[in-house]
C-alpha cells in the first residue's frame, strides 16, 4: 500500500513539473512511472486477494488479459509469432475482455450490496416485530394473558387526555 501511495506522489510531482521539464525527460518519467505502476498495482492486488479480497481477484483476472494482449502484440512486433488480425489487435482485445470481466465484478459487488441491504431490512423488521411483541407482553399478565395494571393505567391516562371523553367525565360537574 505504501509503495502505491509513494508511486502516486511521484506521478503527481512529475505531472506538476512536466510543463517546465524538457520533453524527453517528461516522456521518460511518465513511461517509467507507468511501468512501475503496471508492476506495483498487480502486486498489491495479489496481496489483497491472498488476504481474501474478492474484488482484487477479479482485478487480477482482468489485468491478466491486458498483459496477455500486450505480450501478444509485442511478440508480433518482434517477429516471434506470425502476424495476424488477432496479434495486431491483441492489446485492444485484452482491454475489451478486461472491461467485460470488470463489469462482472461490478455486478457481483452490486448484488452483494443488495443482499446486505435486504438482510438489514429483514433484521430491522424482525427487531420491530420483537419490540412490538415485548411491548405487548409488558401490558399482559404472564399467567392469564389478560391486560395488567400498567395497561389499565395507560388506558385511563389516554382517556383523561381525550377532550371528547373528558366532557362527560364525573369530575366535570358543569356539563
Amino acid at each position: 500500500r505504501w509503495a502505491l501511495a509513494a508511486l502516486g506522489l511521484v506521478a503527481l510531482a512529475c505531472a506538476a513539473a512536466s510543463p517546465v521539464m524538457p520533453y524527453q525527460l517528461a516522456i521518460k518519467s511518465a513511461i517509467t512511472i507507468a511501468v512501475l505502476a503496471m508492476v506495483v498495482t498487480p502486486l498489491g492486488a495479489f496481496v489483497a486477494w491472498r488476504a481474501g479480497s474478492a474484488p482484487a481477484g477479479y482485478y487480477l483476472f482482468a489485468w491478466g488479459f491486458v498483459v496477455l494482449g500486450g505480450m501478444l502484440l509485442a511478440a508480433d512486433k518482434l517477429g516471434l509469432v506470425p502476424s495476424s488480425a488477432l496479434t495486431q489487435h491483441a492489446s485492444q482485445i485484452g482491454a475489451a475482455i478486461e472491461s467485460v470481466v470488470l463489469s462482472f465484478a461490478l455486478a457481483a459487488r452490486l448484488n452483494a450490496e443488495r443482499r446486505m441491504r435486504e438482510r438489514a431490512q429483514h433484521d430491522a423488521e424482525r427487531s420491530r416485530e420483537e419490540a412490538r411483541r415485548l411491548g405487548d407482553l409488558s401490558l399482559r399478565d404472564a399467567l392469564t394473558g389478560l391486560y395488567n395494571r400498567r395497561r389499565l393505567d395507560e388506558h385511563l391516562n389516554a382517556l383523561s387526555r381525550d377532550p371528547q371523553r373528558r366532557r362527560w367525565g364525573a369530575g366535570n360537574a358543569q356539563q
